[in-house]
């Protein structure tokens, strides 16, 4: 694409993880997307679904957008449609935020994939059946299919390299980046919750297995009494799956 001009280039996103509640791979997407859509090029978001009301960008960016709302369907639409949707809407790259990418993209476009984990090949038993099984097949296929890799950490990257040991060259490390938060935010917001300690220990991510939110707890109690005393341990999330945390 080295011979297009910056205005020239459409870059198309799979934005599924901006159509329902904003959780971590959601968070990213958009945090990325709100900045780097500013810096220039043409952008096509597509989903199977209406991204969140409160989510908006600029002048440059066109969200294509269906009403599909079964796993099924949403799991069909990005075999099929988002291909489809990607050539006739003259994508020049095209950017999995989420480890899959369509199979049958167009040769023509350029693809970009972020891997996050290998959740379902070092732990599959804290992953859903389905998405552990779709995981399986559909990333390491996107890992080989993909002109360039984004990686989270050095850690994701060793993974990677130590189950497809060829694609080292194509991976780029780009890590992890702070949200611009409020000041003060959690302080304004902790009363409502009675969370009036001055020290406390904040973990936020969806109640689900992988979170390993009871070693935490475990850990939590182990700690020097002294310190236990004047400290909360404060856990925020949404619900995910494989029940919810003990309550005790």
């Amino acid at each position: 694409m080295s011979h297009l001009n910056r205005n020239d280039v459409i870059i198309g996103v799979d934005a599924r993880p901006l159509s329902g509640p904003i959780n971590g791979i959601g968070r990213y997407t958009y945090e990325i997307l709100s900045r780097i859509t500013k810096m220039g090029h043409k952008w096509t978001l597509f989903s199977h679904k209406p991204l969140n009301s409160n989510i908006s960008f600029e002048a440059n960016v066109r969200v294509i957008t269906q009403n599909l709302n079964s796993r099924l369907s949403r799991m069909v639409w990005a075999q099929t449609m988002l291909p489809y949707l990607s050539h006739r809407y003259d994508n020049n790259l095209f950017w999995s935020p989420a480890h899959r990418l369509p199979e049958l993209l167009s040769e023509r476009i350029s693809k970009v994939v972020t891997i996050h984990d290998f959740v379902w090949n070092k732990v599959p038993s804290s992953m859903r059946k389905a998405s552990k099984f779709l995981d399986s097949i559909l990333m390491p296929r996107a890992i080989r299919s993909a002109d360039s890799i984004i990686v989270v950490s050095n850690s994701t990257k060793s993974d990677l390299i130590d189950f497809i040991p060829l694609m080292g060259d194509k991976i780029s490390v780009i890590h992890l980046g702070n949200t611009i938060f409020q000041e003060n935010i959690f302080n304004l917001t902790a009363p409502k919750y009675e969370i009036l300690e001055e020290n406390y220990i904040l973990f936020v991510g969806t109640f689900e297995p992988r979170k390993n939110i009871e070693k935490l707890i475990d850990a939590f109690s182990q700690i020097s009494s002294n310190i236990l005393k004047d400290t909360l341990l404060v856990i925020v999330g949404g619900d995910g799956w494989g029940g919810l945390i003990r309550k005790n």
